[in-house]
């Protein structure tokens, strides 16, 4: 079957079809820069070998869904630049084999999930240009200046998420 399906900056609109969760085979999906908008359909969180989901540089909205959380394979999940909105899913924090997680450029807001911390083989984040919040005792902060190429500071001196005391 189908193991790699590139289609980044194809002029593409629309949906995305949920019924490109059903390539089983999949392990790269990228459809990054182009003009797809509506939600990020729960369907692919059926692609269990699915090493790379590329969605960033589109027009997509609503939340993020919590079920990409149950990707165990994934290694880079790109959802960057879109209008991606509600809070970061918890879920995300099990995804063990994650190394990227871009997700800057969005309106995504509300705490960052304490459990992205388990994601220790992390080597870029990027949440920047959202409006994210986090707990001052959370870890949050301090797990993000171990991440070799954590983009969270713009303008330089600030903070990844607007820090408020202990809940």
């Amino acid at each position: 079957g189908l193991e790699w399906l590139n289609l980044y900056y194809n002029q593409l609109s629309g949906l995305i079809p949920p019924v490109l969760g059903s390539l089983s085979n999949l392990g790269i999906l990228d459809l990054g820069g182009n003009q797809l908008s509506g939600p990020t359909p729960p369907e692919l969180s059926n692609l269990g070998d699915l090493r790379q989901l590329q969605l960033g540089s589109n027009q997509l909205s609503g939340p993020i869904p919590p079920e990409l959380g149950n990707l165990g394979n994934l290694e880079n999940l790109i959802l960057g630049a879109n209008s991606l909105d509600g809070f970061i899913p918890q879920e995300l924090g099990s995804l063990s084999n994650l190394e990227s997680l871009i997700l800057g450029s969005n309106r995504l807001f509300g705490f960052i999930p304490q459990e992205l911390s388990n994601l220790t083989r992390l080597q870029n984040l990027h949440l920047r240009y959202n409006q994210l919040s986090c707990w001052e005792t959370s870890g949050v902060l301090e797990w993000a200046q171990t991440v070799p190429e954590a983009i969270w500071d713009d303008p330089p001196g600030t903070t990844i998420c607007e820090v408020y005391p202990s809940p």
